[in-house]
């Protein structure tokens, strides 16, 4: 979405500043805080979830949701980017990493007691001083496989997976 011509410039130091405070809030485990960063009509798209999140409060829920699966959630951006060509358009290298203890919403996967960690990036649009959009990009296959609900990469399990895959693919070609 391109800027309006009426809106201030994204700043490095209001995107630093803002990610900091990302960060802060998610360390700090407070749904509100964190939610309190978007704005109303925020829109949130996660690979991992069915659906993409429209508004603030859904995202709360969806923050609430994260937080209970792993308590001790930790978030860093590692890397803020702001656009050449879109003024209010930024970018993060961000990993989060936490013990998976509770039932993960809404797909509801079983914790494993296990630490996950996972390497992303999100493009972020701004509006003002709050986040209007953010699209998170990590790889959702290697995460599938920290929380057990994916095979271990080249495993017996994988291969029979890939198989099937094959079988599937073959029945799709031919229409039977």
């Amino acid at each position: 979405m391109a800027a309006q011509a009426t809106q201030e410039q994204l700043s490095d130091e209001s995107l630093q500043a803002l990610s900091a405070s990302w960060d802060d809030a998610w360390g700090a485990r407070d749904v509100d805080r964190i939610a309190d960063h978007l704005t109303e009509d925020a829109v949130y798209e996660d690979p991992a979830l069915p659906e993409v999140v429209h508004g603030r409060a859904a995202f709360k829920e969806q923050a609430r949701n994260i937080i209970t699966a792993l308590p001790d959630i930790e978030l860093r951006q590692h890397t803020v980017f702001r656009s050449l060509d879109d003024s209010q358009l930024g970018a993060t290298r961000w990993t989060f990493a936490g013990s998976f203890q509770n039932s993960l919403f809404p797909a509801g996967f079983a914790p494993t007691g296990r630490r996950v960690e996972v390497e992303g990036m999100a493009v972020v649009e701004v509006r003002g001083d709050k986040i209007a959009r953010l699209r998170l990009f990590y790889d959702t296959t290697e995460f599938a496989r920290q929380i057990g609900a994916a095979p271990p990469q080249g495993s017996r399990m994988e291969q029979v997976g890939l198989l099937f895959q094959r079988l599937a693919a073959r029945r799709m070609r031919t229409g039977r």
